[in-house]
């Protein structure tokens, strides 16, 4: 018989104290960085859906981990204080004899001891014997009276006994699953506190040290100094040799004020524009950095083989090289200037004391800097203004299947509309034959405040402002955003490469195919006759690429030396000076794109051997550069670039197509002439000289050596002068045919054969327009037409029949018509306008669009169907007003994609779906569906367009969009069960995607950001939609209004913030104010300093 094995009870206050201590260590330790992230990133929590998931998961997931510990630490102090079961009387003693054995045996099993299990089976029988003639113990007379009596406890006993068997079954099993529960929550712990730690310490580490100085002193002789012992620093004074001559003239500040406008004061230009470098460094390094090696053909090298279709883009057509050429034309001074503003780059790239998250996640370094880089980065610029090439391609092809030159300028026109105002014809500009309703606005005072506060909440006690739907909301949208982890093998670069450098993304390569809306900006001047302050106002607004971070930089530049300058606008980062503002002597300036046409496509005959092509009767060989790469992990990439007299190749055979074109023909291809690399660029020294402008003359001789973009320049001064100019260089054709120009020039046919650009004979360069011969308006011709105000909407100017600017205006132009419109109505009603008005109209949704084709809608026979026809009626009777929330600001901006339908199937434009559709659209038919609409309602007995009767229901116009407001109708109710709201959570959202973050999962929301803003589709704050869900990446990306008779009043802003540091507050704290129509004070004076940089000698 097994002897008992006693072991004595441990207290029962050990396991408690133990679970209490580790529970109190578990708290302390997950609190520290929980509330650390929650400190340090509080507004990236409030407005990123995946992190706020993630921030409250983990609290739950360790709440319920600290309920699991708490019930276990309980249960195990419960279980040494278990009362004992009620037995009979005479069995008393046995049980307390088998609690022992018991006890010993759930010791064990909380020893994970197996085999004392095994023995305790084997002893079993052993037991049970034992438990049995203990019942019967004490027994003396038995006879059979009392034999039922005896058996009552020995049955008692074999009760106990399969009670026992199934308690210890039960608790075994128990035992196992709280074992198993507890080790899973400790693991799951683990992990958790660890990716919090990482998590905490990385943003720790990164968030304010890769900016580096902005306040104290940076003394240059301590640099020198260490210089002798530490490498990195004597490195980099080697860029900043001539800057600390500089700094013999005096210091240099840096301050950034309440508002986080930079103001840098310096002696000399020299020590200015190295400074800006060196701020714009602290603020944009990545993003410059990256654009550099765009440029420069070099991406595939950093991040690999999925970027060589970019840097064969920019190789080939030569930006670079053409920055170069440029570079080494250029005099000595302006050499220098350059060369400041790049040595500042270099010289943070050499000292900042941590290099960006950006750089940190895809493991490469910054590299210096160079003037040839500055220079490529404006001809950057000039080319994502220059977009004519795509619809010479869309012609093309149209031709290509066979449409005529007719129906192809029907389809896709290229007339400037009858009726719509000129830029240069200030007379016509008091139309106000178009009604509207004015947009009421709440705006009764100066909309600027301090920024400080603004963007998406300081702490999260911003959340209990949101209802409990919207929190799961939230929190819904955010695990699925962390989803997005996992949905893919491909590495961070891998998804770099596909989603940022993408060659159909804008912010790489304007390559892709920007629609007609794509080179929309505002400006506008009213004299101040007509203004409370008696001098000019002055607004602009430039529609560009919405990304994160920004353009724009919001800086003030100033001279305080010898030669005293002074101006304050606009910065772009990775160039010099301000490019759009007002200098010191009381001129301001802005400007829109005039859309030249300074590109032209050759059709060129191949060879059956594919070595050349055919010209007047010749076979000219092509000029063939071969181009090795060495790509990112290991690998080279070999190509050609085919280059012609014409230009290099960018259509043909495999390897040579840049811009796709449908259905090339065989041994066909197309070759580019591009202005902007074939002349020398000199406009940057148009931006280096008016700061010291003082009157028209001098700034017209200034934008006088701007080269490209063409622009359409307003100016205005504080001497009640204001003024219009076309500036840019434009080419010269020796045969300005109508239709030449509108699609590529077939060089194998003779009747087109000579037409080229005019070449200089003596300097073999290409000649351009002269300036003097451009479109302008001077301030004489001004009040001598009594002109109360100059705007440019993108729209034509009135030009000299010699000098064709384009001959392609296939716009929309009803931003034109409506700021016309606004601005008549306030010069005819009113003598005091004010800066007010201004910053209203900036902002202003109402579509003209809608309002110039609502006679559609009236015309349209009713539905049948009730819920249709409600819809229609309630469309007729709307303000047109692009507001959030508006269904019918969506139901309109659907039907606008859904009535590119009617030239889709004519076209055979199969690349482009409807929205929610299967069907074809042409997106850039928007015009032509419209305009044979109203032909119908204007001409009722005019032949009805063929597209119309083929696919109509009833073969008329106004049928065909009355099918389309139906199917629309149908999909979005199909799709959403509801009408969604303007600029909801699903329909119209504005996204400022960062080129890194906004690809890759958790970290997608760090530089990601979304605003629910108005505008719509050719508004005056435009908000055209660019994919099915009406999502908009296109928009004001900065606005300035400046009042002549207050220039301190002035104000500016931009959307995002200034820094690109994802976890800065001044990344994003603009983003409301500038949705919301708000503005930052445009000071040079008395503003409140927040942080003050001095740079001295010694």
């Amino acid at each position: 018989m097994a002897q008992p094995r006693h072991r004595s009870n441990k207290p029962s206050c050990s396991a408690s104290v133990f679970w209490l201590v580790f529970i109190s260590v578990a708290t302390i330790f997950f609190s520290v960085p929980f509330f650390y992230l929650i400190a340090t990133i509080p507004h990236l929590i409030a407005i990123c859906n995946s992190l706020f998931a993630f921030v409250v998961l983990s609290l739950v997931g360790f709440l319920l981990i600290l309920s699991l510990w708490v019930a276990i630490m309980l249960r195990d102090a419960r279980k040494q204080r278990k009362s004992k079961s009620d037995l009979p009387p005479n069995l008393s003693a046995s049980r307390n004899g088998f609690d022992e054995e018991f006890a010993e045996l759930h010791d064990s099993e909380d020893d994970d001891s197996d085999d004392h299990y095994e023995n305790y089976n084997q002893d079993m029988i052993s037991d049970e014997q034992s438990l049995i003639s203990v019942g019967n113990r004490g027994v003396t007379n038995v006879d059979a009276s009392s034999a039922q009596q005896q058996e009552q406890p020995s049955n008692a006993a074999a009760s106990l006994i399969e009670e026992t068997r199934r308690n210890q079954a039960y608790q075994q099993t128990t035992e196992y699953i709280l074992k198993f529960l507890q080790f899973g929550s400790f693991l799951v712990y683990f992990i958790m506190l660890i990716g919090l730690v990482i998590f905490s310490v990385w943003i720790g580490t990164t968030k304010n040290a890769a900016q580096g100085l902005t306040r104290g002193t940076l003394n240059m002789k301590t640099l020198v100094d260490e210089s002798a012992y530490n490498p990195t620093y004597k490195d980099a004074l080697s860029y900043a040799s001539k800057f600390m001559d500089s700094l013999k003239k005096g210091s240099v500040s840096v301050d950034r004020d309440a508002n986080d406008v930079i103001h840098i004061s310096a002696p000399d230009e020299y020590s200015l524009y190295f400074t800006q470098g060196y701020v714009h460094a602290q603020e944009r390094l990545w993003q410059i950095d990256t654009l550099k090696r765009t440029l420069q053909g070099s991406l595939s090298q950093t991040f690999g083989v999925n970027l060589l279709f970019s840097d064969r883009f920019y190789l080939t057509l030569g930006l670079y090289e053409a920055a170069q050429r440029d570079y080494k034309l250029l005099n000595s001074a302006d050499k220098d200037k350059l060369d400041a503003y790049a040595n500042g780059l270099s010289f943070y790239v050499k000292t900042m004391p941590a290099i960006p998250v950006e750089y940190q996640l895809i493991g490469y370094k910054p590299t210096v800097f160079t003037g040839v880089d500055i220079l490529a980065h404006h001809k950057y610029l000039s080319l994502t203004l220059s977009g004519n090439i795509y619809s010479e391609i869309q012609r093309y092809e149209l031709d290509v299947l066979g449409l005529s030159a007719s129906r192809i300028s029907t389809i896709l026109p290229n007339e400037y509309p009858n009726g719509f105002p000129f830029i240069s014809q200030p007379k016509t500009n008091l139309n106000t034959n178009i009604t509207y309703s004015t947009r009421v606005t709440s705006q009764q005072q100066t909309n600027t405040r301090q920024v400080n506060n603004l963007g998406f909440g300081s702490n999260l006690l911003d959340f209990a402002k949101t209802s409990v739907y919207g929190l799961f909301e939230n929190i819904l949208s955010g695990v699925n955003d962390l989803t997005d982890i996992f949905s893919s093998s491909s590495t961070i670069r891998q998804r770099l490469a596909w989603s940022v450098f993408d060659p159909q993304n804008i912010f790489s390569s304007p390559i892709a195919n920007k629609g007609p809306y794509m080179q929309a900006s505002n400006n506008w001047v009213i004299s101040g006759d007509y203004t409370q302050g008696k001098q000019p106002l002055h607004a602009n607004d430039i529609h560009l690429h919405l990304q994160a971070p920004n353009m724009f930089l919001l800086m003030h530049l100033k001279v305080t030396g010898t030669t005293p300058m002074e101006t304050i606008g606009g910065s772009i980062a990775g160039l010099p000076c301000i490019i759009i503002g007002r200098n010191g002597n009381g001129i301001s300036w802005s400007f829109t794109n005039a859309g030249a046409d300074t590109m032209d496509l050759y059709e060129l005959q191949e060879t059956e051997d594919g070595s050349g092509y055919i010209y007047k009767g010749k076979t000219i060989p092509y000029t063939v550069k071969s181009v090795t790469l060495n790509l990112k992990d290991g690998g080279r990439a070999i190509f050609n670039i085919t280059s012609t007299q014409f230009g290099p190749l960018i259509a043909g055979s495999l390897g040579d197509s840049l811009y796709p074109v449908r259905n090339l023909p065989k041994k066909k291809r197309l070759a580019l002439r591009y202005l902007d690399t074939n002349i020398q660029d000199t406009s940057l020294l148009t931006f280096f000289t008016i700061p010291t402008a003082k009157n028209f003359d001098e700034f017209d001789k200034a934008f006088g050596k701007l080269t490209a973009p063409v622009l359409h320049v307003i100016y205005a001064d504080s001497n009640n002068n204001i003024a219009y100019t076309a500036a840019g260089r434009v080419p010269l054709r020796t045969k300005p045919d109508e239709n030449l120009g509108l699609r590529p020039v077939k060089t194998y046919v003779t009747a087109e054969e000579d037409y080229s650009w005019d070449i200089d004979p003596l300097t073999n360069q290409f000649v351009t327009a002269p300036y003097d011969t451009l479109p302008d308006l001077t301030p004489t011709e001004v009040k001598q037409q009594k002109a109360s105000f100059i705007f440019s909407a993108n729209n034509k100017p009135e030009t000299p029949s010699i000098i064709r600017i384009t001959n392609d205006y296939g716009l929309l132009y009803a931003r034109s018509m409506r700021i016309q419109s606004l601005i008549s109505n306030l010069v005819t009603t009113r003598t005091n306008i004010t800066l007010q008005d201004m910053t209203a109209l900036q902002i202003d949704s109402v579509s003209m669009l809608f309002i110039m084709n609502r006679n559609i809608f009236q015309k349209m026979k009713p539905f049948k169907d009730e819920y249709h026809e409600k819809i229609r009626k309630q469309l007729v009777d709307w303000n047109g007003d692009m507001v959030p929330d508006s269904k019918l600001a969506t139901i309109f901006e659907y039907w606008l994609k859904y009535i590119t339908k009617l030239a889709s199937n004519e076209t055979q434009y199969d690349q482009t779906k409807l929205p929610f559709s299967k069907d074809n659209s042409f997106p850039p038919s928007t015009r032509y569906a419209l305009t044979v609409m109203q032909q119908e309602i204007s001409n009722p007995s005019a032949a009805v367009d063929p597209n119309c009767v083929k696919f109509s229901s009833d073969k008329t116009c106004i049928g065909f969009a009355r099918d389309q407001l139906e199917a629309v109708l149908k999909v979005l109710r199909s799709k959403f069960s509801f009408i969604p709201a303007y600029s909801s959570y699903r329909i119209h959202q504005t996204r400022f995607t960062h080129p890194l973050f906004g690809a890759y999962g958790l970290t997608g929301c760090l530089g990601t950001r979304i605003s629910r803003r108005s505008g719509g589709t050719d508004t005056i704050n435009e908000g055209a939609p660019s994919d099915d869900t009406l999502s908009n990446s296109f928009g004001p990306a900065y606005r300035q209004v400046i009042d002549h008779s207050n220039l301190e009043a002035s104000v500016f802003i931009i959307p995002m913030g200034q820094s690109g540091n994802i976890f800065a507050k001044t990344y994003d704290n603009y983003l409301q104010a500038w949705e919301n129509g708000e503005y930052v004070p445009m000071k040079t004076k008395d503003y409140v300093v927040k942080e003050t940089l001095s740079i001295v000698e010694k």
